[in-house]
């Protein structure tokens, strides 16, 4: 598959997602709406940077941090 057309579907199901939270509208709804965040800046980062091999390591350990900090604050 070749690079744009990879960035455009994941950037595509990035906007679905949000829709979908938007629409369930309670903690699912946050929680996918969050889930399609990252999907959205894993689609920018893949724009930015290209293939490379170091950067999806970083941005998946980020996000995976801030969902679970957030749930942390959440329901604590």
């Amino acid at each position: 598959m070749k690079h744009n057309n990879r960035m455009t579907i994941i950037f595509v199901l990035a906007i679905i997602l949000f829709i979908i939270g938007l629409l369930i509208d309670n903690i699912t709804g946050e929680a996918i709406g969050f889930f399609s965040l990252g999907i959205y800046s894993t689609a920018l980062f893949l724009s930015l940077f290209g293939i490379q091999a170091s950067w999806p390591k970083f941005a998946y350990i980020g996000i995976i941090l801030s969902i679970v900090v957030w749930y942390l604050f959440y329901f604590f």
